[in-house]
């Protein structure tokens, strides 16, 4: 059986660097440029895993666009945490366990997921695998997460600005509301993750809604907007990331579980949100408003109810002012 190492990992107390006739390689490639860059390279992957270490926290899905900004923000907080290799799969069981063996966490956060390349489309045409990532590969943390002292937490990962939860229009939708957005594949396997992931009582599961970004990481919803010349807007949710993903530890740390809906508190729209932009970043962008067309296929749009988020934290903003906040330090970058 094929097992993965790293060369710095401590438990298997080898010393590096080696002299390089010590090395078992081609004339060719001990020469190389590319074998001097690699030993430090993967000294510093060693530390960013850390393997063979205990630690506090381990991201799932680090090298994505929910965790890197988890791990932006752990690091921020100076937490003790790992990212599991990118090499190590959902879907990869063993792997999995043999890592969270290792580091013994109490928590580990799951950013890890497959929203479709390049959108959720994909999902359409390559039902198991997603069935694979999306649940099963879910549940195997899950599992594994119940088995320890640790608890697993779930970041539901959206795709895209037309849809990031599973959720048609209503207003003041609670988490006690089942999810009702059945219209493509994709929403549907969250929404069947979401009812299996529920009967664990070591799981946080937080509802996201189109995700806004301050840093405009290409996958913000902020970030994709500044692209399209024509805008629809409709009132719903939205995931102010720079005020919201820092209570993620606290929330771990406080050991709340179940689902939260995690969004800024009220509403806006994507027009507001480009007009708060030109106001605060760039006065020179420019863009069309257009109605949103009318259709019987469903969209997800939702006001989420915050009550419950706002027990623990009462301070969260209300959208628009958290969209005017990650502007000005963007601004300020």
């Amino acid at each position: 059986q094929d097992v993965e190492l790293n060369p710095f990992d401590k438990t298997i107390n080898v010393q590096w660097p080696k002299a390089k006739k010590e090395y078992i390689l081609s004339a060719k490639d001990t020469a190389a440029k590319s074998f001097e860059e690699l030993l430090p390279r993967l000294k510093e992957l060693a530390e960013m895993e850390k393997r063979g270490s205990e630690v506090d926290y381990v991201v799932m899905g680090a090298t994505g666009f929910f965790g890197k900004k988890m791990c932006q923000i752990l690091s921020d907080q100076k937490k003790n945490f790992a990212r599991m290799p990118q090499s190590v799969r959902l879907q990869d069981r063993n792997a999995i366990e043999r890592h969270l063996d290792r580091w013994k966490p109490k928590y580990v956060i799951v950013c890890a997921g497959t929203a479709g390349k390049p959108n959720i489309g994909w999902c359409e045409k390559n039902m198991e695998e997603t069935i694979d990532i999306n649940v099963t590969g879910q549940l195997n943390v899950a599992e594994d997460a119940e088995k320890g002292t640790f608890i697993a937490h779930f970041l539901e990962q959206g795709a895209s600005t037309i849809m990031t939860l599973i959720i048609r229009w209503e207003v003041g939708y609670t988490e006690e509301d089942p999810p009702n957005f059945f219209g493509n594949f994709y929403g549907r396997m969250r929404i069947a993750l979401e009812n299996l992931i529920k009967n664990y009582s070591n799981v946080l599961s937080l509802r996201i809604a189109f995700p806004i970004d301050g840093y405009m990481h290409p996958r913000s919803l902020a970030a994709k907007l500044l692209k399209y010349p024509k805008i629809t807007s409709t009132p719903t949710s939205y995931t102010v990331m720079d005020s919201l993903y820092p209570l993620i530890t606290q929330m771990a740390e406080k050991n709340l579980t179940g689902i939260y809906n995690f969004t800024n508190p009220g509403v806006t729209t994507n027009g507001k949100i480009l007009r708060i932009y030109k106001k605060i970043v760039d006065p020179s962008h420019t863009w069309t408003d257009v109605e949103t067309p009318q259709t019987t296929v469903p969209r997800a749009y939702s006001e989420l109810d915050t009550s419950k988020l706002l027990k623990h934290f009462p301070r969260v903003p209300p959208v628009e002012q958290a969209i005017e906040e990650a502007f000005i330090e963007l601004k300020k970058r």
